[in-house]
């Protein structure tokens, strides 16, 4: 399977084993894109310095320097420590480090602060592949539910 996420996200999904095989770091959500109407929280992404601080994590993500791109993203939470940005992103680095139990976990906490219906998709999306790594069918059957109503 092949899942398009954003503009800038790409993967690409072994069905029988649920192998990630490639992934570039998404580009920054527009909050604007399907929540014109809806009252924004202010979260911090606005701060020229979370900007700066996240695009350098991205460039280190995609240069597959995943612990250098972690400790840019945990910086800029401190910032914007209501950004679903960062927790989708630092859910990315978990999974890219094996670890999908922490990317479940943080994608779920990115869902409290997501606003947008395609920040909620890939932080589900997110939440779906690091379920398949876990065998969890129950999280996967969840996450197939959450985006069918998005």
């Amino acid at each position: 399977f092949t899942y398009a996420l954003n503009s800038g996200l790409h993967i690409v999904i072994n069905a029988s084993i649920g192998h990630l095989q490639r992934m570039r770091m998404p580009e920054f959500c527009d909050p604007s894109a399907d929540a014109a109407t809806k009252q924004k929280l202010e979260d911090g992404e606005s701060l020229p310095a979370y900007r700066n601080l996240m695009s350098q994590a991205k460039t280190s993500y995609n240069a597959g320097q995943f612990d250098k791109a972690e400790g840019l993203i945990l910086q800029a939470q401190r910032l914007a420590p209501q950004s679903a940005d960062t927790y989708l992103y630092l859910s990315l680095v978990a999974l890219q480090k094996n670890n999908a139990k922490n990317a479940e976990s943080l994608a779920r906490r990115g869902l409290s602060f997501a606003q947008t219906n395609t920040m909620k998709r890939q932080l589900w999306l997110t939440i779906q592949r690091a379920a398949q790594k876990q065998n969890n069918a129950k999280s996967v059957a969840e996450s197939k539910n959450a985006l069918k109503s998005l």
